[in-house]
């Protein structure tokens, strides 16, 4: 994957650790997997029924970038640039009780245990770049809208960063 985009192989290597908890593929059906990565321009279902859900979406929530190192970074090396993406897994369980939801939440808390397995082989101009992935706090309740779209249910926003650390001079060229 040396010549891909490296914030693209991030998000496919979000999914593909997901993928590979089979409790996460035993409670999402493919189907409700919304992928953003793939080549469908609008993966978002505008109707959504009690089927098509518990409902998964992998989302770039920001980038922040280190052009130089800052008095904080002096362990990393000088001719370095800093990108840190921060995205989300949004969970939509579609079912007033609890447990459907904890359940989602921790297969997606075991997939991501493991980023090291799936990120560490990520390279870009022939270099590895993650430097760490660290999943953040989920928020959890019954009320959002834009996820749940309808359908009554518990909705958990699981936030994370992954921190990629390049050589300048791959950048400029």
């Amino acid at each position: 994957m040396s010549n891909v985009n490296p914030i693209k192989q991030v998000f496919s290597a979000l999914w593909t650790m997901l993928e590979a908890n089979s409790d996460f593929t035993s409670l999402v059906k493919v189907g409700n997997r919304i992928k953003y990565t793939g080549s469908n321009i609008e993966p978002d279902k505008q109707q959504i029924a009690l089927a098509d859900t518990p409902e998964v979406r992998v989302v770039c929530t920001g980038m922040k970038p280190w052009i130089e190192p800052d008095g904080k970074r002096e362990y990393y090396a000088s001719n370095a640039t800093f990108l840190t993406v921060t995205w989300a897994v949004e969970v939509n369980t579609g079912d007033g009780g609890m447990w459907p939801l904890l359940n989602v939440m921790f297969a997606v808390f075991r997939a991501l245990r493991d980023w090291r397995t799936h990120m560490d082989a990520l390279t870009w101009n022939e270099a590895p770049f993650i430097h760490r992935c660290v999943p953040g706090e989920a928020k959890v309740n019954r009320t959002d809208p834009q996820l749940n779209r309808g359908i009554r249910g518990w909705v958990t926003v699981w936030t994370g960063e992954t921190n990629m650390q390049f050589q300048s001079s791959a950048l400029i060229a």
